[in-house]
């Protein structure tokens, strides 16, 4: 990785490349071999998001930190930047045009609905949602090119920073793949032992994300502490870390084991939001809900 521009980690010494990621790179208590194939998984799902417009109604403040709201300086441009996102859900349809660019003239009439789950910074409404792509298995510079088209937001929350994001694909094999992939994630969570929800003596924080736009990367830290907050919907966590990430990195999927408290669905994963602005070694965080 060309870290020659990078501030944040100059010599991205903790970066992992995907395809070189082994379990021995994991801490000796967590090389369970359940733990690795559910973090594998997690990479095939993740792609990096391509954002070419920055939307007008973007604030210029954040409300949970005060602090300058990303792009607030560059709205209404069409300067390309880049996030990371995970597909969450699938959805086949048939007997129905493709609404990707690529069926304007000939629509086909089998395409997969893909839902990513990213950071609301990163695909911040509609209108940037329409000028975005999502770009899935990129993990070398010599990867195929599999890109989505962006629909529409589906939803998002600006208090845990999270954006739901519609894309279309007319690959019916990559649908179908993607679709492989969730039952998957779903098989191999319950495979992972109990030790690893229950107790907080495994505090793994896992990132999978294309930093500065470049390929799949993994790094590996761990959570070290987290926020309890009350909604009108429900309790939320939100969690600090010291996972390495970059620019690029926002919206990436954070896995995060060792924890007694109670999950919706079970599943051991968040989305990274923000790098923290802390002086104490944290390196950003992320919230997962707990109950609604």
């Amino acid at each position: 990785m060309d870290s020659g521009v990078c501030q944040k980690n100059k010599r991205h010494e903790r970066f992992y490349l995907v395809n070189k990621f082994t379990i021995k790179d994991l801490p000796n208590e967590c090389q369970d071999n359940s733990v690795f194939d559910y973090i594998k998984i997690i990479s095939e799902l993740t792609g990096r998001v391509d954002i070419h417009f920055t939307s007008t109604d973007r604030p210029d403040v954040d409300p949970i930190t005060n602090a300058k709201y990303p792009c607030w300086d560059t709205k209404n441009t069409r300067n390309m930047r880049t996030g990371t996102g995970t597909v969450v859900s699938v959805l086949e349809v048939r007997d129905e045009e493709c609404p990707c660019p690529e069926c304007e003239e000939s629509p086909s009439r089998v395409f997969y609905l893909v839902y990513v789950l990213t950071a609301k910074h990163v695909v911040f409404d509609d209108t940037e949602a329409r000028q975005s792509y999502f770009r899935i298995g990129y993990n070398t510079e010599k990867s195929p090119l599999h890109r989505l088209y962006g629909l529409r937001v589906v939803e998002s929350d600006m208090n845990d920073g999270r954006s739901l994001v519609e894309y279309v694909t007319h690959e019916s094999k990559f649908g179908i793949h993607l679709s492989d992939n969730l039952t998957n994630l779903n098989l191999t969570e319950k495979k992972i032992p109990e030790r690893f929800h229950s107790t907080d003596d495994y505090k793994l924080a896992v990132i999978v994300s294309h930093p500065h736009g470049e390929p799949k990367h993994v790094t590996i830290g761990e959570w070290v502490y987290r926020e309890l907050i009350s909604t009108p919907t429900g309790v939320k966590a939100r969690y600090f870390y010291t996972t390495d990430t970059c620019q690029g990195s926002s919206g990436a999927a954070v896995i995060v084991l060792g924890d007694m408290l109670p999950r919706v669905a079970g599943r051991p994963i968040e989305h990274h939001i923000y790098h923290t602005t802390d002086n104490d070694g944290l390196r950003g965080r992320c919230f997962r809900i707990l109950s609604k």
